[in-house]
C-alpha cells in the first residue's frame, strides 16, 4: 500500500477486534456510558464474542447492544435517571426559547402570560413541537417501552417543567403537552450533544466488502440501551467527508479497486487495520 501522510487532527479512541473478527470500532462524542469508558466497554464486549465472525456489521451492532443491556451495575438506575433528566431539560430549553420567540412575535407581554389570552399561543407552539418529535423515527430498541413506567419519569418531567418554564406562559393543557413531549422524547431518534457515535469499520462473515456504519448511542432507558444505526456506507466512500480515518480509507480504497474476491478484500482490510494501529501509535 502507498505511504499515507499522517492526519493532523486528534484521533478518536478506537478498539481493533482480534482475529478472526475483521472490525475496528471508533468512538466519537461522549467517551463513556453511565460512567464507564467506551474503550473499556468495547474491550469487554469483544472478549465475549464467539470464535467465528458474525455475519454482518449489523449483527455486531446488535450483539453490542444486547451485551450492554446485561452490563447494569448497582448505580446504573441512578445514572440512567440523571441522563434522562439531562435529555428532557436540554430539549425543554429549546422549547422554551421557541415559546419566548413566539410571544415576542405576537407582542404578548409578560403581564399577560398567566392570562387565558396566552393559552392558545402556548398550546400551538407545544403542539407543533410534539408533532415534530412524533414525526421522527422511533428507536427500535425502545419501541415497546411505556415512558410512564420508566423509573422516576414523572418526577423528572415535573422537575424539568418547573425548571424550564417557571417564568414563561403556561396553561394546564400546555403542561400536559409538555408531558407528551417528554414521553415522545424517550424513544425518538433525537440527537443530543451527550450522544456517542460508534463507527464500525470492517466486514462480517457474509459481507462482500468492508463497510463503515455508525451506531448512535444516547444512553439507557428502562434497562435497555437507546441506540440506532446510521445509514450503511461503503468504507471507502464514507470517509471522504472529513473523518479522521480518511487516510486509512484512501489506502483501503486503492486496495479494493484490485480486489475481485472475498479473500483479497479481507487482506486489504487487514492492511488497513495495521495502518490504523500505526496512526494511533503515532498520535499517542
Amino acid at each position: 500500500m502507498a505511504p499515507v501522510e499522517l492526519p493532523t487532527a486528534v484521533l478518536p479512541e478506537s478498539v481493533v477486534l482480534a482475529p478472526p473478527h475483521r472490525l475496528t470500532v471508533t468512538v466519537d462524542g461522549a467517551g463513556e456510558l453511565l460512567g464507564t469508558p467506551w474503550v473499556e466497554l468495547l474491550e469487554g464486549w469483544s472478549a465475549s464474542l464467539p470464535a467465528e465472525p458474525l455475519a454482518t456489521i449489523g449483527a455486531y451492532q446488535a450483539a453490542l447492544c444486547a451485551w450492554l443491556d446485561g452490563c447494569a451495575d448497582p448505580t446504573s438506575g441512578r445514572r440512567a435517571r440523571s441522563a434522562l433528566a439531562c435529555w428532557v431539560r436540554d430539549y425543554f430549553l429549546s422549547v422554551r426559547a421557541e415559546l419566548l420567540d413566539a410571544c415576542e412575535a405576537a407582542e404578548l407581554r409578560p403581564v399577560a402570560w398567566r392570562s387565558l389570552d396566552a393559552a392558545p399561543l402556548v398550546e400551538s407552539v407545544l403542539r407543533a413541537r410534539l408533532q415534530r418529535l412524533q414525526s421522527l423515527p422511533v428507536c427500535p430498541r425502545l419501541a415497546g417501552v411505556d415512558p410512564a413506567g420508566v423509573d422516576g419519569f414523572a418526577d423528572v418531567v415535573a422537575d424539568a417543567v418547573d425548571w424550564a418554564f417557571d417564568d414563561t406562559p403556561r396553561s394546564g393543557a400546555g403542561d400536559r403537552l409538555l408531558v407528551g413531549i417528554a414521553s415522545a422524547l424517550v424513544a425518538a431518534t433525537e440527537s443530543f450533544s451527550t450522544d456517542t457515535v460508534l463507527t464500525f469499520v470492517g466486514s462480517g462473515r457474509a459481507s462482500l466488502r468492508p463497510v463503515s456504519r455508525g451506531l448512535v448511542v444516547a444512553g439507557v432507558v428502562a434497562g435497555r440501551v437507546k441506540a440506532w444505526p446510521t445509514e450503511r456506507q461503503e468504507a471507502a466512500d464514507a470517509l471522504r467527508h472529513g473523518s479522521w480515518l480518511a487516510a486509512a480509507h484512501a489506502s483501503l480504497d486503492d486496495a479494493l479497486d484490485g480486489a475481485d474476491d472475498l479473500t483479497a478484500v479481507h487482506e486489504a482490510l487487514e492492511d488497513a487495520h495495521r495502518l490504523l494501529r500505526r496512526l494511533r501509535l503515532a498520535a499517542a
